[in-house]
C-alpha cells in the first residue's frame, strides 16, 4: 500500500496527486493538517515537508516530488 502525507495548498502534493491519478493507481492520503497525520510523517521523514511518499510493500520513504513521481514511474510501469 502506498501512502502520501500531503498538506492543504501544497502544489508539490497536487503534482503526486495527479501522477497517481494519471497512472490509475490507489493510495491513501494523509492530511498532515490533522496532529496524528503529522507525528506519524515526523517519526518517517523526520521533517515536516510535504509531500512523503511510504511504499509499505518496499519499505521505500521518501520526499522530494519529482523524485516520487520517478519512483512511480519506476515502480508502477
Amino acid at each position: 500500500m502506498l501512502i502520501l502525507y500531503t498538506k492543504d495548498g501544497c502544489q508539490h502534493c497536487s503534482l503526486v496527486k495527479q501522477e497517481l491519478a494519471r497512472m490509475d493507481v490507489s493510495y491513501n492520503e494523509r492530511n498532515i493538517s490533522n496532529p496524528k497525520n503529522l507525528k506519524g510523517l515526523l517519526k518517517l521523514g523526520g521533517k515536516p515537508q510535504t509531500p512523503f511518499l511510504v511504499d509499505e510493500e518496499s519499505g521505500v520513504l521518501m520526499h522530494e516530488s519529482m523524485a516520487i513521481i520517478d519512483y512511480l514511474r519506476k515502480t508502477n510501469s
